[in-house]
């Protein structure tokens, strides 16, 4: 079994005396829009399943509750927390929740990132002993997504190797906030029936003897004990019974921590010894601190230069005077003015002597001459900033910020172009991401620094927007469906009013489904280019998908004064995802009837090809010019005047070949026209 969503289906089995209800969920079953495809993981709570929703065709780890615990309002309420707690977080290293709610059967569910690495404990076991750098990678990871927990005010109570699953890249983020509490809030460790909320290996001693309510320290005990299982192997702990775990823990008789490794290092061992010790007083003050500790294991075990602080500021006046210089420079102006987004030329002391309007827009600043004199975090509002003795670059903080290491490599003579992304949490509590190039230039014989940055938190701000559009679109289609079924249930049948309600609804009706169709055709697209699209599998009779095709289209405005034929063999059929196939053939029937001119000929053909599967042809007479046949799949390529168009053969030729595993192509030549085709097999190779 697949144990990477084993952890999410935790808890323990309900009384026996208390019958199971019948299974209500299964592979093959649809669920609150999502169709289960196979199960992953299970345990006394509930089951996750490998999903596709049906709409989004994302595939997601669906989490359902047992059926058994549906009538517990505790276990309810508690699985509805987690879904709260999570839908807050928008972190790289905390698995995101996507949906959550109750099925039109009463299964409860919550849908995830389905994450394809495995978890923690998997690779523990997988690899032991993880080397070094990668250990110490996963422990910044986990340091980072229990921060933005922390920072939020909550305690997660249940962290544990099998709480941290893997993304395919390597990432680590954690999951299972369904203990989570609010710090200081005082949340039992024991329910009602005295059975224990958490893992005894994992757990604080102050959380299993009661005498501390469970807080940020409590997590650095969890976390300690993660590390050092990743590290070893194991705990000191393993073999012995939970009982005993407990009973040990609580009167102080711990095993004494014994690191098999060689390679780790006093200052590794000495942080893991300090999140493990049993008095929470001893113990790290916070997981900020821990994280800075590893990030400078993490540098040095990949031999990164250590961290070197900016040198002394430069005064107002040799300030000034580099800028009037630097302001006249042609070449430098060339340069700022060039480049696509932000950019500043530091001095050796990492201040702004130069900057185009990008940069200042960028940074909220009235103009490039009000950035003059500050250092990168200044302007960005950076919290680290302001703690630092002489500003950016002198905090504790600072050694671990992405742009500030590498600021502090070329400051010790690294050679450029270096390239990253860094994210800054700001002062106020929002955050920036971008990306950064360093160039060294030579100017007037003094040496400067080049930061161009590509603005990431607008990128994904939009990509944000786009799905959100999507979604309001499908919900607003949703509502003028609802309206419209309404008026048919309740237009009196013999009423004069009747037949015009009837008309209005009838119009209501075609609106709602071509706007649901083109949300849903976006909402592909996007996941489609993002590599997200998942489609599903089934028998589609060809035959008739094309006969509605071409039904909608003759009563259609590109349809009138054009004759739309079909040619079709009956029993044609293949095993394909019906609506990408529908939404691609759509596009090029379109494209051909907006080609044609009235009185013209559209033809759509299927055949049998190769191996059982078919070819599908949709012809028109006109000759495609040359410049047109060299970008007609290219997404922002349209022959059309309006802006926005010419997306559909793009949306066409992503669809048919990286998920419905076909081929599309087309052919333009005089006399004989236009014909665009596509191929697929009988059955996809993953159906």
């Amino acid at each position: 079994m697949d144990n990477a969503h084993k952890s999410m289906a935790r808890g323990d089995t309900p009384a026996s005396d208390v019958s199971p209800a019948p299974p209500i969920v299964g592979p093959g079953v649809d669920l609150g829009g999502y169709h289960l495809q196979r199960r992953i993981g299970s345990g006394g709570f509930g089951e996750v399943f490998l999903a596709v929703h049906r709409v989004l065709r994302r595939q997601v780890a669906l989490k359902v509750v047992h059926s058994d615990w549906l009538q517990n309002p505790n276990a309810v309420e508690l699985f509805l927390r987690e879904a709260r707690i999570v839908a807050r977080f928008e972190h790289p290293n905390i698995v995101p929740v996507y949906d959550a709610g109750r099925a039109e059967n009463g299964a409860l569910f919550m849908a995830m990132r389905l994450m394809s690495g495995g978890d923690l404990a998997e690779l523990i076991q997988r690899e032991k002993p993880v080397p070094k750098p990668r250990a110490l990678a996963l422990m910044r990871d986990c340091c980072a997504g229990l921060a933005a927990i922390h920072n939020l005010g909550l305690v997660h109570r249940d962290l544990k190797p099998a709480n941290i699953l893997l993304e395919t890249d390597g990432r680590a983020c954690i999951s299972d906030l369904g203990l989570a509490s609010l710090q200081g809030e005082g949340t039992p460790d024991l329910e009602d029936n005295g059975r224990l909320v958490g893992t005894p290996v994992y757990m604080a001693p102050e959380r299993l003897s009661g005498t501390e309510k469970s807080g940020p320290l409590g997590d650095l005990y969890s976390l300690g004990m993660t590390f050092i299982e990743l590290l070893n192997g194991e705990t000191p702990f393993t073999g012995l019974r939970s009982i005993d775990v407990l009973t040990r823990k609580t009167f102080g008789n711990v095993p004494k921590l014994a690191l098999e490794r060689t390679d780790l290092g006093n200052d590794l061992e000495a942080l893991l010894r300090e999140m493990t010790e049993l008095d929470p007083a001893r113990r790290p003050s916070d997981i900020e601190s821990v994280l800075w500790r590893v990030e400078a294991l993490l540098a040095e075990a990949e031999h990164r230069m250590p961290y070197e602080l900016p040198r002394s500021r430069a005064p107002g006046e040799a300030l000034a005077e580099t800028h009037a210089r630097l302001k006249t420079h042609t070449l430098l102006k060339v340069v700022l003015e060039s480049l696509p987004g932000p950019a500043l030329v530091l001095n050796e002391s990492r201040q702004v002597v130069a900057a185009n309007e990008k940069a200042a827009a960028f940074l909220g600043a009235k103009d490039a001459a009000s950035l003059l004199g500050r250092r990168p975090g200044e302007l960005l509002d950076c919290k680290d900033a302001r703690r630092g003795s002489d500003g950016c670059g002198t905090a504790e903080g600072c050694a671990y910020c992405r742009l500030g290491a590498a600021l502090s490599e070329v400051q010790q003579g690294k050679a450029t172009p270096l390239e990253g992304e860094c994210f800054v949490s700001c002062e106020g509590g929002n955050a920036i991401e971008f990306a950064y190039r360093l160039n060294e230039m030579k100017l007037d014989n003094q040496g400067f620094l080049l930061v161009a940055m590509h603005d990431l938190s607008s990128e994904k701000r939009r990509q944000v927007l786009e799905r959100s559009l999507v979604a309001n679109l499908l919900d607003t289609a949703d509502v003028v469906r609802s309206l419209a079924d309404s008026t048919k249930v309740h237009a009196p049948p013999e009423a004069e009013a009747g037949a015009e309600r009837a008309h209005i609804s009838g119009l209501l009706s075609e609106a709602s489904r071509a706007l649901m169709q083109e949300a849903v055709f976006q909402q592909h697209l996007l996941a489609g280019e993002a590599g997200e699209l998942q489609p599903l599998w089934t028998e589609c009779r060809i035959g008739e998908l094309l006969a509605e095709i071409c039904e909608h289209f003759r009563h259609q405005a590109v349809g009138e004064g054009r004759e739309l034929v079909l040619h079709s063999p009956p029993g044609l059929s293949v095993f394909t995802d019906p609506i990408l196939l529908r939404r691609s053939m759509r596009d090029l029937v379109k494209n051909a009837l907006e080609a044609c001119a009235p009185a013209e000929k559209v033809t759509v053909e299927a055949a049998a090809w190769e191996s059982g599967g078919v070819e599908l042809k949709v012809h028109n007479p006109q000759v495609m010019p040359p410049g047109v046949r060299l970008q007609v799949f290219k997404r922002s390529f349209s022959t059309k005047a309006a802006s926005g168009r010419g997306i559909g053969t793009h949306a066409a030729r992503l669809f048919v070949q990286r998920f419905l595993h076909g081929q599309i192509g087309f052919s333009s030549a005089a006399p004989g026209g236009t014909t665009f085709w596509i191929r697929l097999p009988r059955r996809p190779p993953e159906a």
